[in-house]
């Protein structure tokens, strides 16, 4: 039984070549005459925005993905590497590959959409939005406070949000200021 709203649906597939989208097989659309055809404006390596509004952008949606992810419950044992990591596959970043918060750092070291940076511990809650830091296992930090941060035995991995807010499997509202960390900034 088809259903009343699909009836009149024509389906449209777009092939892209020589710097145009021309449709597949599409009798009735507007774009079936060369003449209206439509200009694509990633042909040719060109883009409407700039690096550095690309990373922007990027870098928002992978932040964004990374707190749509959050478990509602804190997850035992922490899967903090799990929820970054997909994450990253839903923002097209890269592709899922296993291992735990501190071998998420040789992961990203092979991915071409990122690019690791060496970063003071005091610093990185400076760096921009989408932003993944990485821990080793049993890192330990001293905060401005004076206050000493211990990383578990599996390291810790996160995406850094506005200011001093973080995503991992938890939302973070402190990111631990270790010069030890493995910063990855896009690409």
């Amino acid at each position: 039984m088809a259903l009343p709203f699909l009836r009149n649906f024509i389906p449209v597939q777009q092939v892209a070549y020589s710097g145009y989208y021309q449709p597949f097989f599409t009798p009735f659309s507007i774009f079936s005459n060369p003449n209206n055809r439509m200009q694509n404006p990633f042909a040719n390596n060109t883009s409407i925005f700039d690096n550095r509004q690309q990373r922007e952008f990027k870098g928002k949606v992978l932040y964004q993905n990374a707190l749509a992810g959050i478990p509602a419950v804190n997850p035992d044992p922490p899967l903090c590497a799990r929820y970054v990591k997909n994450a990253i596959v839903k923002s097209g970043l890269g592709i899922y590959e296993l291992g735990n918060g501190e071998q998420t750092k040789y992961m990203l070291r092979k991915n071409p959409n990122f690019v690791e940076v060496a970063v003071e511990g005091k610093d990185l809650k400076n760096l921009p939005e989408g932003t993944v830091i990485t821990y080793d296992a049993f890192d330990s930090a001293v905060g401005e406070d004076g206050q000493v941060y211990n990383v578990g035995e599996d390291g810790h991995v996160i995406v850094k949000g506005k200011g001093e807010y973080a995503v991992s499997d938890r939302f973070e509202d402190f990111i631990i200021p270790s010069d030890n960390a493995h910063t990855f900034l896009l690409a």
